[in-house]
């Protein structure tokens, strides 16, 4: 489906076309396809990323796009993951700066790494990223593989947005539930082919 399809299909359900709804339909979208890539791991939408620490800098700045992280890599070394609390509670102000053995989602822009880098070192950040959304692109990768999904999901953000009865919500957040079942097991085979090729490709694997 495309942009202007979906927008059809939720006016269409929602028999609702004053001007603050219509004005607000790609917000609807926009928070559809955050929220459905929060739930579930696509490995469409996967990146990795090299970049460097600073030295005595103990914040890693989030590229564009970034949503969540799968691992951070530092000078070759796979870092921890764990709560701010624990890392600031560890690593307090003054602690003497050395190379990273953990780290932290700080905020939507940046991560904290404990302790704090004591020289630059190379960085490799493997995460999940928000594509274009197909409010601007018209179609994307979810719109063609899971506009039901994404679809429902907007259905629930507009139902919010109309203040409907709570009945209404549930069914729609019912049908989002289930066309995110479906899209969860693809992901799932995805990522198993995937583990299968990058396994396979390994020097001394059959077909090597």
């Amino acid at each position: 489906m495309n942009y202007t399809e979906l927008v059809t299909e939720l006016q269409d359900s929602c028999e609702y076309e004053e001007a603050d709804f219509v004005a607000a339909i790609p917000n609807f979208f926009q928070r559809a396809e955050e929220r459905i890539l929060r739930d579930v791991d696509l490995p469409a939408f996967r990146q990795t990323d090299q970049t460097s620490t600073q030295a005595n800098n103990k914040f890693l700045s989030t590229p564009e796009g970034y949503l969540y992280p799968h691992y951070l890599m530092v000078n070759g070394r796979m870092l921890l993951n764990k709560e701010v609390d624990w890392v600031a509670e560890c690593y307090p102000p003054g602690t003497a700066a050395a190379a990273p053995i953990y780290y932290a989602i700080w905020d939507e822009d940046s991560l904290v790494m404990g302790p704090t880098p004591n020289a630059i070192y190379d960085v490799e950040l493997r995460y999940t990223r928000l594509p274009e959304s197909v409010v601007t692109a018209s179609e994307t990768w979810l719109s063609i593989n899971a506009h039901r999904a994404l679809l429902y999901a907007a259905l629930v953000e507009a139902s919010i947005f109309m203040r409907q009865d709570d009945s209404v919500i549930l069914a729609y957040e019912n049908s989002y539930q289930d066309a995110l079942k479906g899209l969860t097991i693809f992901g799932e085979l995805r990522m198993k082919k995937d583990s299968y090729k990058e396994r396979d490709a390994r020097p001394g694997s059959k077909g090597d």
